[in-house]
């Protein structure tokens, strides 16, 4: 299966305030159609973090089963 990774955009809403947030995703194109195979949504508000976290990963051809340590290491050094 080859797949690969990008950034993720939520946007959060509550009572006082939206704000957005950035995650990752790990997905498949096959036959002109996109899966989501694992996605980690809200990791930082700054999109180039998560950009350059996407890159590595790509770059890297980081095993989906890796994803959420990488992640939560992600977290640790913020």
């Amino acid at each position: 299966m080859t797949y690969k990774y990008i950034v993720v955009r939520n946007t959060y809403h509550n009572k006082a305030a939206t704000r957005v947030g950035f995650g990752i995703a790990a997905v498949e194109e096959y036959d002109m159609e996109t899966t989501v195979l694992e996605s980690i949504p809200d990791l930082s508000a700054n999109i180039k973090d998560i950009e350059r976290l996407v890159e590595l990963c790509n770059r890297n051809q980081l095993d989906i089963v890796h994803l959420k340590d990488v992640a939560t290491d992600f977290l640790e050094t913020k």
